[in-house]
């Protein structure tokens, strides 16, 4: 009876923030006991049933959604990750989590946000969003299916409020018509691992990035990459923060207010700084022990050498900038902050809940 009372206080309040019309919500739930109209126990059989412009909602499970190829325009919305670590969070501690995502033809402008995702994802249309999202690896690829005969390139894309574990990668081909990952934003994201390559014409800013070998970002072409942490200590040799070079030539990156910890991998000049001071940059001296299960360490820490090195004197990193990371990946609508019934009701006996309840920006 709770739970059955919390999902709909959920989708009561998601309807309202959201202002939907048109739309249909369509619920993804695989927990005993719920069913009904516009309920889905994959991902896939609520993508499969959902029109273009529907609304899904990922409800949280201890139980994986499955993998999804998309072909629709469809907004995706979960509940974030680390529920259960951060103060002020949802009182539900379980996530939304799904397995392999692909963006193929038919699903551009979609948008996915609060979800954690295992695995990878692969963006073969244009204009997708990713964002307060937990995610694996990032490729911008070619769709696996026609329309009209034609297929469509993962372009115009963007990620950005990410916890990753893996980077992102596309193709600057020197042929336009056989990119992608072109015109594509990644900002304030903390990234532990894998490169971020291949990318044209992009801006990659206030990320906080972690390699542990090889170059951090390399075979960029036109992409402008400011107000970055690249955290260098888990390299032997010091490391390149970009490798400016595509079939021998420069590529022509604006690279600015990036700041390189333990080590000098930065270009000198342009408000670049190298040897940052790793030990008071972050709220913990090394958050990447824990990084698979906090984020709020990564939050800058008193005297953090990344303080007002950014363009205009903002913060570098992912918590820096004019859209900063949130954690837990919180999605941009009301949450249910407690849940407090009085107990088990009837026919003539009502229950009596009060509900605390937080906006989120």
């Amino acid at each position: 009876m709770k739970k059955s009372i919390t999902f709909l206080s959920i989708i009561c309040l998601l309807a309202f923030s959201l202002s939907i019309s048109a739309q249909t919500v369509r619920r993804c739930n695989n927990n005993p006991g719920i069913a009904g109209v516009n309920v889905y126990t994959t991902i896939q059989a609520a993508h499969d049933a959902a029109v273009a412009g529907d609304i899904v909602y990922v409800e949280p499970s201890t139980t994986n959604y499955g993998t999804l190829d998309c072909r629709k325009r469809l907004t995706i919305i979960g509940n974030g990750y680390f529920n259960s670590k951060n103060i002020n969070n949802s009182f539900e501690t379980r996530n939304s989590q799904i397995s392999t995502l692909t963006f193929n033809n038919g699903s551009a402008n979609s948008i996915l946000t609060g979800i954690d995702q295992v695995g990878s994802v692969s963006i073969n249309d244009i204009n997708i969003t990713i964002t307060r999202c937990k995610l694996g690896s990032t490729f911008f690829g070619v769709s696996t299916n026609l329309v009209g005969g034609v297929n469509s390139r993962g372009n115009n894309g963007t990620i950005t409020k990410c916890y990753m574990s893996g980077g992102v990668s596309g193709n600057n081909s020197t042929v336009i018509n056989s990119q992608y990952g072109y015109n594509c934003l990644v900002s304030n994201c903390i990234i532990f691992s894998g490169s971020i390559i291949n990318l044209t014409n992009s801006v990659i800013s206030n990320n906080i990035y972690y390699r542990g070998g090889g170059s951090a970002f390399s075979s960029l072409f036109g992409c402008g990459v400011t107000n970055n942490i690249l955290d260098a200590r888990g390299s032997a040799t010091v490391q390149e923060f970009v490798v400016g070079v595509i079939n021998g030539s420069s590529v022509g990156n604006t690279i600015s207010n990036n700041i390189c910890l333990g080590q000098a991998a930065t270009p000198s000049g342009n408000g670049n700084v190298n040897f940052g001071d790793e030990t008071v940059t972050f709220l913990t001296s090394n958050p990447w022990t824990t990084w698979s299960t906090e984020d709020a360490n990564f939050q800058l820490g008193v005297g953090s050498s990344a303080i007002g090195i950014g363009t205009g004197g903002t913060n570098a990193g992912a918590f820096g900038g004019s859209n900063p990371y949130i954690l837990s990946g919180m999605p941009a609508y009301p949450i249910i902050t407690s849940y407090l019934p009085s107990g088990v009701g009837n026919s003539t006996t009502p229950i009596n809940v009060n509900v605390s309840v937080r906006g989120n920006n």
